[in-house]
């Protein structure tokens, strides 16, 4: 049980991270794009996305199926 706790606050934490990164590069894309290559701007953008997504969703689901 301690660690399904431990799970479930490290992947929200690492959702979090992970969404915030993911906002910080939209938001910040035009000028990342400038820098960097753009096809590496928009895969990290996406990478951090969909690393932010499977974190919630295992949050949510050792919070749903072990910690109700």
């Amino acid at each position: 049980m301690e660690n399904l706790v431990t799970i479930f606050r490290l992947s929200g934490a690492a959702a979090g991270f992970f969404l915030v990164a993911a906002a910080a590069t939209g938001f910040w894309g035009a000028r990342l794009r400038r820098v960097l290559n753009p096809k590496a701007v928009m895969t990290l953008h996406r990478a951090l996305g969909l690393a932010g997504v499977f974190s919630g969703a295992v949050h949510g689901l050792v919070y749903y199926l072990f910690l109700r």
